[in-house]
């Protein structure tokens, strides 16, 4: 299990790493209007603070983008990439534990939110064979300076170099699904928007690490 703070209705995109940056992109079909709760920085110079704020979300099929910072700060984006994006960024105190594999649910109360998010993670992770390659570096060694008046002397300088490395690579695709249910609905359809997200990651793990030189 991967413990995390959820900071936004589609934060469990992010919580199976936490303290790491993603940025999950797929479609999200609002199929019935909502309000979302979040954040705004308001006021000027030293007076500026933090304030909730509930902004609606009118129906609409649009791609969708959200990130992780660090392990508590998830921002949403409709329409990435375009003039007319919209950014919403969102916080709570609630730590949640969910699954890198299988089927979760984030009640309202602990999303601080009017709705549920019922959905389900799923996590492909492939290795490569070990590689060798050179990389650029730098060292530390001395030169020596001689001076009228002062004689000759040592002193430590930085020089660039190369350095051998033996290494393996991790692949990571992340595969989010979750639908959002209204959790004060009376009616037989409560089922408010439905998201799919894909977020891909290269994890490079250094086995051998040579001398600088």
């Amino acid at each position: 299990m991967f413990k995390a703070k959820l900071v936004y209705l589609l934060g469990f995109s992010f919580l199976i790493l936490s303290g790491c940056r993603l940025d999950v992109r797929g479609p999200l079909i609002i199929d019935e209007p909502f309000v979302i709760r979040h954040e705004v920085l308001e006021g000027s110079g030293d007076s500026k603070e933090w304030v909730i704020k509930e902004t609606p979300l009118k129906r609409q099929n649009t791609e969708a983008s959200i990130q992780l910072r660090g392990c508590c700060e998830i921002i949403l984006t409709l329409k990435p990439g375009s003039s007319r994006r919209k950014v919403y960024q969102m916080t709570v105190s609630n730590q949640i534990q969910l699954p890198e594999n299988g089927p979760f649910i984030l009640p309202a109360k602990s999303i601080g939110q009017k709705f549920d998010i019922k959905g389900k993670l799923t996590t492909h992770k492939n290795q490569s064979e070990v590689r060798q390659k050179y990389l650029s570096c730098q060292y530390q060694d001395t030169e020596t300076v001689c001076e009228p008046g002062r004689g000759c002397y040592s002193r430590p300088v930085w020089k660039n170099g190369i350095q051998f490395i033996e290494y393996y690579e991790i692949f990571y695709t992340y595969l989010m699904e979750a639908k959002f249910v209204d959790a004060y609905s009376q009616s037989e359809v409560s089922e408010l928007a439905r998201f799919n997200g894909t977020q891909e990651q290269i994890e490079t793990i250094i086995q051998h690490r040579g001398p600088c030189h």
